[in-house]
C-alpha cells in the first residue's frame, strides 16, 4: 500500500504492508474516523467517467461541514487506487481546509512466515525528513 496525503504546503507520503485476513480487514471498519459521531447526508455513489466508481459525502461533525469527493479505480480484488479530496469548512485553525489524499494498494499474496493477521510495517516521509 502506498498513500501520499498533501494538505496546504508539506507532502506526507506513507508505503508498506499490511497483513489481513477477514477478521482484520472487517475491525478495521469497525473503528476509527468513520464511526465517530456525525450527521452526514446519504452518500451518493456513481460510475466514473474514466472507469471505476465516485464517491460524494458531506458530514456535519463539530460545528463544520466536511465534504468528501472519491474516484476509485481497480479490478477491486487485487488492486485498487482511490483519489480522495476533502475540503472542510470552517477550516480547522492552522489546517488548510483542503486534503488530498491518493492511494494505491494491491494484493501480494498471504501474509509472510511469522506475520499475524493484523500486522503492519509501513514506512513514512514527507515534510523535508525520510
Amino acid at each position: 500500500m502506498a498513500m501520499t496525503n498533501s494538505a496546504g504546503p508539506g507532502v506526507l507520503s506513507l508505503t508498506g504492508q499490511v497483513c489481513l485476513d477477514a477478521d482484520t480487514e472487517n475491525a478495521a471498519f469497525q473503528s476509527g474516523p468513520m464511526t465517530q459521531p456525525k450527521s452526514c447526508g446519504e452518500p451518493k455513489f456513481a460510475p466514473d467517467p474514466s472507469g471505476g466508481l465516485m464517491f460524494d459525502s458531506v458530514c456535519k461533525t463539530d460545528g463544520r461541514r466536511v465534504e468528501v469527493h472519491a474516484a476509485l479505480s481497480g479490478d477491486f480484488n487485487n488492486a485498487y487506487a482511490m483519489d480522495i479530496t476533502s475540503r472542510v469548512s470552517p477550516s480547522v485553525q492552522g489546517m488548510p481546509s483542503e486534503f488530498r489524499t491518493h492511494t494505491e494498494a494491491r494484493w501480494l499474496g498471504p501474509c509472510k512466515p511469522g506475520q499475524t493477521p493484523g500486522h503492519i510495517a509501513f514506512k513514512l516521509s514527507g515534510f523535508g525528513r525520510d
